[in-house]
């Protein structure tokens, strides 16, 4: 029994790295949900992400995030983001104050922080085992974490470059203790994202847009290069490749100036493209 603990804690420690920081391929489009200098930046925003499971009991993830500018430089804003693994759910809600400091004629700095709370909850009750007495297994576990986050947007009127680190707080995932003999807990880590983009006109109505974002965390370094093309300010569309992990096709389309939607198609590479049947994701945008 000591050894389907020590199997189930590993697992869960590969899902909760796997899962801690956002995975979106359309997050882009909703930037402040790990970057708070985002809020109010673009006036008045409300964002909503969807994104289903590639494999049965794979991870799905919604994200949502609303935020406007309060003037005098000032913008404020929600963002909450939540992800589903196996036994294993976790809810980050914050909220995120910018600050805007104007550095050329046409190019801003934002300054953002955001602090909240992380909702941990782990379900060993969904767990088969051959030992029902176990009292592990009748046992919901859940965590709450304060976090506090910051990060910085330098926009121009044709590039951005973006930096942020979610949450400075480090907190637990889990804790087992008093079952089978084993004392086990698993912890957050810090994750630094950085990122920047550029637009190239390609014509009176095409427009380049080249990005790569990166992130770092503990033993990990995932980076994304995005290249998209939009046309005559009505739809985007391209692609994204995750090195070495997946590759996703993506298209937004515009609805004049108060909405947009979006849908991309997600497909992972590598040792795992066996056991994954690709994920969908939706985005929603309303603007005001």
């Amino acid at each position: 029994m000591k050894k389907v603990i020590y199997i189930l804690a590993l697992f869960i420690n590969v899902a909760a790295f796997a899962q801690q920081s956002p995975s979106f391929s359309l997050y882009k489009f909703n930037m402040n949900i790990f970057n708070p200098a985002y809020a109010g930046a673009s006036g008045t925003e409300v964002n909503l992400n969807f994104k289903t499971a590639g494999v049965e009991d794979g991870p799905s993830s919604q994200a949502g995030s609303a935020s406007t500018n309060l003037g005098s430089n000032l913008g404020l804003g929600i963002s909450v983001v939540n992800d589903n693994l196996f036994v294993k759910s976790e809810t980050a809600a914050t909220v995120d104050v910018s600050y805007k400091l104007q550095v050329a004629d046409q190019t801003n700095l934002y300054l953002g922080v955001k602090a909240g709370a992380n909702f941990v909850s782990v379900d060993f009750t969904d767990i088969i085992t051959t030992d029902p007495n176990d009292p592990l297994f009748g046992a919901n576990q859940s965590v709450t974490n304060p976090m506090f986050g910051a990060g910085l947007l330098l926009k121009g009127e044709r590039y951005f470059v973006t930096a942020s680190i979610p949450n400075f707080i480090g907190g637990d995932q889990y804790k087992l203790d008093g079952s089978s003999d084993v004392d086990l807990e698993g912890s957050e880590d810090l994750v630094t994202y950085l990122g920047a983009g550029m637009d190239f006109d390609l014509g009176t109505s095409l427009v380049l847009k080249p990005s790569v974002f990166t992130k770092f965390e503990s033993g990990n370094t995932s980076i994304d290069l995005i290249a998209g093309f939009e046309y005559n300010k009505l739809v985007e569309a391209g692609v994204v490749y995750r090195l070495d992990e997946l590759f996703a096709g993506y298209a937004v389309v515009n609805i004049k100036d108060f909405a947009a939607v979006g849908f991309s198609y997600n497909s992972v590479i590598g040792d795992f493209q066996d056991f994954d049947n690709g994920s969908f994701e939706f985005l929603v945008k309303l603007k005001f």
